[in-house]
């Protein structure tokens, strides 16, 4: 029941539920860990003296990306054009769940022009 509510709303957000699973369980494991935070840019934090060592464009470059702005419009619309692409690395699950997401995202756009054009 889970997963086919997960498959239905991750079809309305447009976000695959596997991929979305994936990424918030791996936020999960890593987060607070400073040896691991590569493994997911989502919880990249530096620290006092690697943000103070940085030259001024990376300071603000690391502001910029860690404002309620950037996190509110370019981070939504960046996980959804990454979500379209399959990516291996994740598993079999995952890339499965993209694929079949962009097939009926496919689909219905092909359906929608075709009953009203273009």
């Amino acid at each position: 029941m889970n997963r086919a509510a997960g498959f239905i709303a991750g079809f309305l957000i447009l976000v695959p539920s596997a991929l979305w699973n994936h990424v918030h369980n791996s936020h999960h494991a890593i987060t607070g860990n400073l040896n691991r935070r590569e493994d997911n840019p989502g919880t990249f934090i530096l620290t006092t003296e690697e943000y103070e060592a940085r030259p001024l464009w990376s300071r603000l470059l690391y502001r910029f990306t860690h404002s309620v702005f950037f996190r509110l419009t370019f981070l939504p619309l960046s996980f959804f054009l990454v979500g379209r692409i399959p990516y291996p690395k994740l598993g079999r699950v995952v890339t499965k769940s993209v694929l079949i997401h962009n097939v009926i995202y496919g689909v219905l756009l092909a359906g929608i022009i075709a009953l009203d054009g273009f």
